[in-house]
């Protein structure tokens, strides 16, 4: 990987382990859309209709998203978001999607009860994939994207050109400034 990837999936990295809330679901949208262009469609609470339990669709997958990213993952709050947003997007939606998908920013993993739901929503649902996506499956979106639109997104990135102007000690410590500011996740 070369030094202006590298800054741009750090950047990435940071801005998906600091987003919470509506700042997380804004991340998601737009990396989704760089990714899928049109084929990925956000959707939004509009007035009292809300977003029918649909934070994103993909067509050609005919995936439903359900993003999720509060400041702490409690274990009950979790649980039951999952189950009332699995039950309204099949409410809302079923005809539409074969794939649900727990979008989550809980980096170190989920806790054990929020796995097992999932797992008994995806046993209990034979006609709708069940899975989650949190970083490693976010990261490989990224990946995907071209260099100009992540210039576009975090704007320019270190070069070698640069690194041999300012020297790699004083590059390092940029970089490090960037992945060190993101707080650590709390969890219950």
């Amino acid at each position: 990987m070369n030094l202006q990837e590298a800054y741009y999936e750090l950047r990435f990295e940071n801005e998906f382990l600091r987003g919470k809330g509506d700042a997380f679901e804004t991340l998601f949208d737009k990396l989704m859309g760089l990714a899928f262009k049109a084929d990925y469609m956000p959707s939004r609470p509009w007035g009292n209709v809300g977003d029918r339990k649909n934070d994103g669709y993909l067509k050609s997958e005919r995936r439903l998203f359900q993003v999720y990213a509060p400041n702490e993952l409690k274990a009950t709050d979790a649980t039951n978001k999952i189950n009332e947003d699995f039950e309204g997007a099949k409410k809302h939606w079923e005809e539409y999607f074969d794939k649900w998908v727990f979008v989550h920013n809980a980096d170190a993993g989920l806790p054990a009860h929020v796995i097992e739901l999932l797992l008994k929503l995806d046993k209990e649902n034979p006609k709708i994939e069940v899975s989650h996506w949190s970083l490693n499956e976010l990261r490989d979106l990224f990946r995907r994207i071209p260099t100009n639109e992540k210039e576009t997104w975090y704007g320019p990135a270190p070069t070698e050109e640069t690194k041999s102007k300012i020297g790699f000690a004083d590059l390092k410590i940029v970089l490090e400034s960037i992945s060190d500011s993101s707080p650590p996740l709390n969890s219950e």
